[in-house]
């Protein structure tokens, strides 16, 4: 699985699948990516370190394409 750049590199346009049963590669356009790890919100961690991260909404962790 890959997530794929647009040409201007600011935004995220594709993601690539694949199928490790068949082998087989897909592509889906997409507009954002969501990325759950876990099923609590737990943002101590982040807020504990020091770390300068860049939160929206006190909740999602900022970045890009470039994954910066």
């Amino acid at each position: 699985t890959k997530l794929i750049a647009g040409g201007n590199h600011e935004e995220i346009e594709q993601v690539e699948l694949t199928n490790y049963e068949t082998g087989e590669v897909s592509y889906l356009a997409i507009d954002e990516v969501v990325i759950n790890h876990g099923y609590e919100q737990d943002t101590e961690l982040l807020k504990n370190s020091n770390l300068n991260i860049n939160m929206l909404e006190d909740f999602y962790i900022a970045g890009n394409a470039n994954s910066e």
